[in-house]
């Protein structure tokens, strides 16, 4: 049986997935700009500017981390990933080590969400 609707559980919707790494990796380079320093983010953009990249990135990961959720019936992987970005949160006040141990335990949860939602097709 062909699903015929238009709702993101399709397995014929690639676009989720395509959206979900976009984001995904937007909050990575967002983190990893933060680590390096203010060299890299007065280069590339100006400090006021990386909030509404980091705002947007952090609502496209929990979205995407929501939709594979909804895909694969297993909650989670999304509250890993929520709990991660909670770290990575604390570690833009407590430091880059932090940071990065929660940006390790977002992409380990993205990962984990993809794969189940693999499995599942």
């Amino acid at each position: 049986m062909v699903c015929k609707c238009c709702c993101s559980t399709c397995p014929g919707n690639r676009g989720v997935t395509v959206i979900f790494l976009v984001l995904l990796a937007a909050g990575i380079i967002t983190g990893l700009a933060k680590m390096v320093g203010g060299v890299v983010a007065s280069i590339s953009l100006p400090s006021v500017a990386w909030l509404p990249v980091s705002a947007v990135a952090v609502g496209g990961t929990v979205w995407g981390l929501w939709v594979g959720a909804r895909q694969h019936g297993n909650g989670s992987p999304l509250a890993v990933g929520v709990f991660g970005l909670l770290v990575a949160a604390a570690g833009m006040v407590f430091g880059s080590p932090v940071l990065l141990a929660g940006m390790v335990v977002v992409l380990a949860a993205a990962i984990w969400s993809a794969m189940a939602v693999a499995q599942t097709r």
